[in-house]
């Protein structure tokens, strides 16, 4: 066999290892558990599957996941701007999720756990109906990441696992 034949073959095999062990994993793997929690595979994360249909303020909602004994767990948090925005469908469906996976979400505003630097009493959310949408200059829709005061009152649907870093481009 040529050299630079064998030399190919194993700089491509080698190469798709390598995509393969340090590929990102994605969200949107879900495993719908019977005790009313929904699993991504891509981050491995745990999340309610419905929340609980009252809106609450900021401080009220990250309380409530805090406090929250569900499925056999008891340690729930707030999801951070990231985390919450991974289970976002972008689209024209709105609510904005995997219905078949969450029922029962809003077309509305949901807490996430990450405050506002710099600011006194503001946290960011998540809008899974129309209005989270903005157009980039390429046209294409993208989340709007915006954040309001704790006293206003928005759903909030809790997680449990390892808390996602977020990183900056």
């Amino acid at each position: 066999m040529d050299k630079k034949f064998s030399l190919g073959i194993f700089s491509a095999f080698s190469l798709l290892f390598w995509l393969i062990l340090f590929t990102p994993a994605f969200a949107g793997d879900y495993v719908k558990n019977k005790d009313g929690t929904v699993k991504d595979n891509g981050i491995g994360l745990i999340w309610q599957q419905s929340d609980d249909n009252v809106q609450r303020t900021w401080e009220d909602a990250r309380d409530y996941c805090r406090n929250l004994s569900f499925a056999g767990h008891d340690d729930w948090r707030l999801p951070n701007h990231y985390e919450l925005g991974t289970i976002r469908v972008e689209g024209d469906k709105y609510p904005a999720i995997d219905q078949d996976y969450f029922p029962g979400t809003k077309a509305a505003r949901y807490w996430s756990g990450t405050d506002l630097p710099y600011s006194d009493q503001k946290s960011f959310y998540v809008d899974f109906g129309k209005e989270s949408f903005a157009e980039d200059r390429k046209g294409k829709p993208e989340t709007k990441l915006e954040a309001m005061q704790w006293d206003n009152k928005y759903y909030s649907r809790c997680v449990r696992g390892k808390r996602k870093k977020v990183e900056k481009k």
